[in-house]
């Protein structure tokens, strides 16, 4: 059995709401022998708490589905602009720009679909689907099943009257006032008479309507109410709930049904599942590694002074945030603006396993990210660097960084341009690929992304994929490998596209925001050779290879 522990590091500042964007934050930590730190099994947790507005305008609760607005997808890594691993003060890791970006690519292209719809999605805030973002915060929402709700059925009966219990459905009466024989209109003249389309009552015998729900908030099973937004389920058929319960035994349902309902005992009640699904609560924690080489080696590293460093984004209230409200003010007080994101802490965990580790000399394989931008030409050139092993190609829109309605992490342009690619050609290393410049499109009927989508899942070499829809929901990346001649040391690529019905380019469309911008983002090898002795680290050495 290894004996491993999870050893928490602390932050050199304070980094929880207003002091989250002051300066760098540094995380340091000591590893005696004969401990050995694992990089692939150490993370950060990051506690945040998003806010909505309430319908008086100042935020005050957790958001409701009508404020639209939801972490972004990968949100914390929007959070960050550089990050930088050192030991022994020498750098063995790091990105210095494009971090956001590199970030998502990083779990589009490194996890595979397993890990996306599992591990990625439940710990690391990966979900490609804006409602389902939505779904994970707001608590207003009811048992929804078009935007995706996860739905619970419960029973709330007197004891010993599971089985027994029953309902009935009345018509809802309402009132109307009639003047009297002098034209006079008082509270006497008042009449009552079933008005059909408001409603039904609902009345129960041995029911526990107000006390027999579960509490969201204490997590108790029974004890509350229900709430306007549950359905009432009779003999197959679905009731709106129209108000909180106010008695044991009484509800008001939307839809009279076409007949008196009496004594049935076929029902129940559906609700959001906010017990034990991951929805309704604002409060999360995500889990998060930087999108650096070193966060893939699984080996132990000997004993040492390492030191991680992140950069904060002085955006992060409009990175690391989704919404499609166009008028929205930000803040991190979690009291005003539309909508307020508020980091409560940032810590470190170093997984660190007892093991023996020989005086040698470890190579390290390190793939980094280098992320470059330009505005939209149809031909492009970059440099990049001459170990690049493989090159991925998207789209942005120019807002995506200073904007929520479209976070870094999402690869598309808010006029949809994006999806109108028509040809892409990449050149490199005397290579171009692919070698016909072959068309597809979206829209007006066409759906031909594809191959597109299949090729660039066939360069990965992952186990799996992201799904076609959420390729398309987080927007489309071109990945292309160029594995070649080790003394092929090239530095230059050209990027070639063209886009259906759009001379001036994507993001220049109805509703345009301005000229999309083409990144470029190159994936290279850094060698790191760490001399070991005695179990610790003596000396370090970096290099591009």
């Amino acid at each position: 059995m290894t004996d491993a522990t999870l050893f928490e590091v602390m932050p050199s500042r304070r980094v929880d709401g207003s002091n989250f964007p002051l300066g760098v934050m540094e995380f340091s930590f000591s590893v005696g022998a004969p401990n050995a730190w694992v990089p692939s099994k150490s993370y950060f947790r990051i506690g945040s708490t998003i806010y909505g507005a309430s319908a008086a305008g100042p935020v005050v609760a957790a958001p409701a589905v009508s404020d639209m607005v939801a972490f972004a997808d990968n949100a914390v890594g929007n959070m960050f602009d550089n990050a930088y691993v050192r030991s022994n003060n020498v750098e063995i890791s790091s990105i210095n720009q494009g971090l956001a970006q590199a970030s998502a690519l990083n779990a589009r292209l490194g996890g595979g679909h397993s890990w996306l719809k599992s591990l990625g999605s439940g710990a690391e805030l990966n979900k490609a689907n804006f409602s389902d973002r939505i779904m994970l915060t707001a608590d207003t929402s009811a048992a929804d099943p078009y935007l995706g709700a996860k739905n619970e059925i419960y029973k709330p009966t007197a004891a010993g009257h599971f089985l027994d219990a029953n309902v009935s459905v009345t018509p809802l009466e309402g009132k109307v006032q009639l003047a009297d024989q002098n034209n006079v209109v008082d509270a006497a003249s008042c009449v009552g008479f079933p008005i059909t389309q408001n409603g039904g009552v609902v009345t129960g015998v041995n029911t526990r309507f107000l006390t027999g729900m579960p509490d969201p908030v204490t997590g108790e099973p029974t004890d509350s109410k229900v709430l306007a937004g549950d359905i009432l389920v009779i003999n197959n058929i679905h009731y709106p709930i129209l108000e909180d319960a106010k008695a044991e035994d009484t509800l008001i349902i939307a839809y009279l049904p076409s007949d008196v309902i009496t004594t049935q005992s076929s029902w129940y009640i559906i609700r959001k599942d906010v017990m034990r699904a991951p929805q309704g609560n604002n409060q999360i924690y995500s889990l998060w590694r930087p999108p650096i080489g070193l966060f893939d080696y699984a080996a132990g590293l000997g004993s040492g002074e390492y030191r991680i460093q992140l950069n904060p984004n002085s955006n992060y209230l409009l990175t690391s945030v989704e919404t499609k409200n166009p008028d929205f003010v930000s803040s991190a007080d979690g009291l005003s603006g539309s909508y307020s994101m508020v980091v409560n802490e940032v810590k470190f965990y170093a997984y660190i396993e007892k093991m023996s580790i020989p005086d040698s000399i470890q190579d390290l394989s390190l793939m980094e990210y280098q992320v470059q931008s330009k505005p939209w030409s149809n031909n492009l050139q970059f440099s990049i660097s001459p170990y690049t092993k493989a090159i991925t190609i998207f789209v942005q829109d120019i807002k995506a960084g200073g904007s929520p309605l479209c976070p870094p992490s999402m690869f598309k342009v808010l006029d949809n341009s994006d999806l109108k690619l028509a040809t892409l050609q990449v050149s490199y290393a005397g290579v171009t690929k692919p070698s016909t410049a072959w068309q597809s499109n979206f829209y007006n009927g066409a759906d031909q992304l594809q191959q597109r989508y299949l090729d660039t899942y066939g360069e990965c070499k992952v186990d799996g994929a992201e799904t076609y829809t959420d390729w398309l929901q987080r927007g489309p990346i071109y990945h292309i490998n160029f594995e070649r001649d080790v003394s092929n040391r090239s530095t230059e690529v050209m990027v070639n596209t063209t886009f259906n019905n759009m001379p001036a380019g994507p993001g220049t469309g109805v509703g345009s925001t301005g000229l999309a911008r083409v990144f470029c983002v190159s994936h290279f090898q850094r060698n790191v050779q760490i001399t070991t002795a005695a179990g610790s680290i003596v000396n370090v050495v970096a290099r591009n290879s």
